[in-house]
């Protein structure tokens, strides 16, 4: 009886050659089968071990995203907390699909690098053949490579969930990848895993936009009304004057033409002084905080304000926005400024005279309300 490699051989060979109807539900993993051969010249009957490049080289490629890798840790530590009971390890690769960061059971480490679990790894699928990094770079979307579904017969035991990440600027980066060397045989037994992968690939990427774009405000737009602050969707960066200037992918997906560089205003169809009263007071103005977008998609809204250098974590020394924020003197600048004193002076009403809890609800600074509470005197 031939063994479980030589039929997987056998199995490529003939759906990559075309010499057998390739199934429709595995299309995309068929489809880099045949890409593999055609393509990139490798043979399903000569298996390859994993590539492992030298410690200077993968230094290399680990200081091309320096900023990146600090924030995807983070993600990393996490979500491995919740699968290594299961067997799972974490990899990061670039994307060129060189791992540069990893996390495993050490007790495992032999079996992880020669599996190619490691850091240094090569997965890029024109060496490593399809599997869960290389076919994800080439399709940049989110994938399960299931055992046998790997074109070289040396991974077939492998199974490898991924999700491309994108940076704050829409390009591929680096694929974030949660693999086990043992599964059961079900590639449905994977769904869980798929679903924990997307959901934390989307948090990494929001993570480096608000962290690239700390200096801006930052329109959050989520269907949850109670969680649009600390997970709303879409992500818009804006300057001060309202245009857009960063979109995470979310945003990108949505609006059909690339919201970068249109005005907040027209893109939501809606005025500008709306928008920035977002960032005003949630209950002051409850009517603000629903978004109508033009696909005709309800939004809960949140606008989160720029934070200076010097209180990491916090908005910035700045008021809030408005349409007239340029405008240094005038009626309209007094008027704006009125309404800011309303708003801490209701804040300060509701909340019982605490100036943390109001300049959180407000999205601006402590020593901004403490500048402004100065200025207006006893309540």
């Amino acid at each position: 009886m031939p063994s479980l490699q030589s039929r997987h051989i056998d199995n490529v060979y003939s759906i990559a050659t075309g010499t057998a109807l390739a199934d429709p539900a595995t299309s995309l993993v068929h489809k880099s089968w045949a890409r593999c051969v055609r393509d990139h010249g490798l043979d399903p009957s000569r298996p390859t071990p994993a590539r492992i490049l030298p410690a200077h080289e993968v230094r290399a490629h680990q200081q091309q995203l320096e900023h990146f890798l600090c924030t995807a840790r983070a993600g990393m530590e996490d979500i491995y907390r919740r699968v290594a009971d299961l067997g799972y390890m974490v990899l990061l690769t670039d994307a060129e699909g060189i791992t540069v960061d990893y996390i495993g059971n050490p007790a495992w480490d032999d079996q992880l690098r020669k599996a190619g679990l490691y850091l240094g790894a090569d997965w890029n699928e024109a060496h490593a053949g399809t599997c869960g990094v290389g076919t994800c770079l080439v399709e940049q979307a989110p994938m399960t490579c299931h055992q046998t579904e790997h074109f070289d017969a040396t991974h077939i035991a492998l199974t490898c969930t991924t999700a491309p990440l994108f940076d704050h600027g829409g390009r591929l980066t680096a694929v974030l990848d949660v693999s086990a060397l043992h599964s059961p045989e079900a590639k449905e037994s994977q769904h869980l895993v798929r679903h924990l992968v997307a959901i934390y690939a989307r948090m990494i990427e929001d993570a480096d936009f608000l962290r690239h774009f700390r200096g801006h405000w930052v329109l959050r737009l989520g269907s949850a009304f109670g969680l649009v602050d600390v997970a709303g969707e879409l992500m818009l960066a804006l300057d001060e004057a309202g245009t857009v200037v960063g979109a995470n992918s979310s945003a990108r997906r949505l609006f059909a033409a690339h919201p970068v560089g249109t005005g907040v205003a027209e893109l939501l169809r809606m005025p500008l002084d709306a928008i920035w009263r977002l960032g005003a007071s949630a209950s002051a103005m409850p009517f603000a905080h629903t978004v109508l977008l033009p696909d005709g998609g309800e939004y809960h809204a949140s606008l989160l304000a720029p934070r200076g250098p010097g209180e990491p974590g916090e908005p910035g020394d700045r008021p809030l926005p408005s349409v007239a924020s340029t405008i240094s003197t005038g009626p309209v600048r007094e008027a704006v400024s009125s309404l800011e004193m309303s708003l801490i002076r209701d804040g300060m009403a509701r909340f019982k005279g605490n100036k943390l809890r109001v300049a959180s609800e407000l999205g601006i600074s402590r020593s901004y309300l403490y500048k402004r509470l100065a200025e207006m005197g006893p309540l």
